[in-house]
């Protein structure tokens, strides 16, 4: 597996590696080395353009890796659709559909320049995220590990 998840109990950790790796395998990622990081995620800048300034979950490039942040502070269902969500832009990012701009000015979604200004609900990858995360999310669980 290429999963691997930070801030969380050995037993916990096993069982989102797991649900994860089901998602991974769906989406055609599974070879991708993802790392699921728990932590308190506070309103910044850029959750400006998101409903009710919140963010539950984001993903990270950091050092040519997949990191996806998750709030440990919501409930674990809203956590098990985060995490689907959130593989989505993986294999988005992954696949090269999204990318971002070099001087953070916004992202080229299938070659098309968006701006940061853009409305977060209205971002062609969101809403693919949107479209995919609830039925990813329930086919990973129904999966036997």
């Amino acid at each position: 597996m290429n999963i691997t998840v930070r801030n969380k109990t050995e037993t916990a950790s096993q069982k989102i590696t797991n649900f994860a790796n089901n998602i991974a395998i769906e989406l055609g990622i599974e070879n991708i080395k993802i790392t699921i990081v728990y932590c308190i995620i506070l309103p910044n800048d850029s959750t400006k353009h998101k409903p009710n300034h919140t963010t539950i979950g984001s993903t990270e490039i950091v050092d040519g890796e997949y990191e996806i942040l998750v709030d440990d502070e919501i409930d674990n269902r809203t956590q098990a659709i985060t995490i689907a969500h959130e593989m989505v832009h993986v294999k988005q990012y992954a696949n090269g559909d999204l990318k971002h701009a070099d001087d953070e000015s916004g992202w080229f979604w299938k070659g098309e320049f968006v701006s940061v200004d853009s409305v977060y609900i209205e971002r062609e990858w969101e809403l693919e995220a949107y479209r995919l995360q609830f039925k990813l999310a329930a086919n990973a669980l129904s999966q036997k590990s």
